[in-house]
Parts: structure tokens; sequence; C-alpha cells
């Protein structure tokens, strides 16, 4: 694919998908590969079944849910990616109570997309909350720095910026600041 040989690469991804149907794991992997094509060439309608399968084959992968989420919220189906966030929710939030240190990074991301989605569907209460938990879980800071991370505190001043903007159809003069 690094040559833009996209089409042959959807092509080969096509015939593995139909020869790993039995193979739950490897059809999973097969699906996600060829929507992740599709989506490369901005073909979001034609991916999107892709990663359903994939997250019809394994939910309880987090790199299947998130995708499959991502592209629906793209495609503005908020009732779908919200389901499937949720449900990720419960299984980052499980993990990180049996291995905090190894899936809290994980539970932060999955808070961040719940409150991204909610943010689009103007939810904004729901969305101040799903990222000032993101902040909690991930505790606000990179474990090797100290430092606020950037994914959430620019999750958090798009928030902030979209609270104070789209209520009101007015921009202010400047970005409120990130919380430290």
């Amino acid at each position: 694919m690094r040559e833009g040989k996209v089409e042959e690469a959807r092509a080969i991804f096509d015939r593995l998908v139909q020869s790993d149907q039995a193979n739950v794991d490897r059809a999973a992997q097969d699906h996600f590969a060829r929507a992740s094509v599709f989506a490369l060439q901005s073909r979001l309608d034609e991916a999107l079944p892709d990663y359903a399968k994939a997250y019809q084959y394994r939910p309880d992968d987090p790199r299947y849910a998130e995708a499959y989420a991502s592209a629906l919220q793209r495609q503005k189906d908020y009732s779908k990616a919200e389901s499937v966030l949720v449900s990720l929710l419960r299984q980052m939030q499980s993990s990180a109570g049996k291995d905090p240190a190894a899936y809290r990074p994980d539970l932060a991301t999955t808070l961040n997309s719940l409150g991204s989605l909610y943010a689009d569907m103007h939810r904004y209460s729901d969305a101040e909350a799903a990222l000032k938990e993101a902040g909690v879980s991930w505790q606000g800071k990179t474990p090797s720095t100290g430092q606020i991370s950037h994914e959430h505190s620019t999750t958090w001043e798009d928030f902030t910026w979209r609270r104070i903007a789209l209520p009101t159809r007015r921009l202010p003069s400047k970005r409120p600041p990130t919380p430290t």
C-alpha cells in the first residue's frame, strides 16, 4: 500500500475475507484490514460494513470497536456509535480495575472518544463528564514527563471551544485555556 497500490491490496483482502470465514480471528483481521483500505481511499460507505463485521467477530478487541465507532460517528450514526463505545467503556473499566497500569490509557482513550461523540451530539454535559473522567483515568499526565497529555488537553480544549462557540453561534475572541 505504501507504493499506492491500494486497489491491489483491496483485492487481496477480498480473497482473504472469502477464505478465512471459518477462522473468526483471521476473518476479523481481514475485514478490518479491508475496511482500512477503503477508509484510506475515503470510501467510508464501503468501509463501514467491514468495520462492522470485524467488530461482530471480535467485539472484545478495542481496535475494532474504536474504528467501528469512529466510522459510525463520521457517518453521523450516533446511536450505534454510542452503543459500541459504551460497551467498550464497560470492558475497559473492568480491565482497568484488574490492571490499572496496563489499561488506564485505553480507558482514557475510550472516554475521549465518547466525549467527542457526545459533543457532536450536542450533549455537552455528558461530553464534559466523559472528558473529565478521561483526565482522571489518565490522571491528566503522561507517565514519563508528568505533563498534561497532548491528546487529552487537545480534546478538552476543543470541547470547551465548542461549548462556548456552538450554543451562542459566535466564536469568542480567543480559545479558552487548557486545564493544568
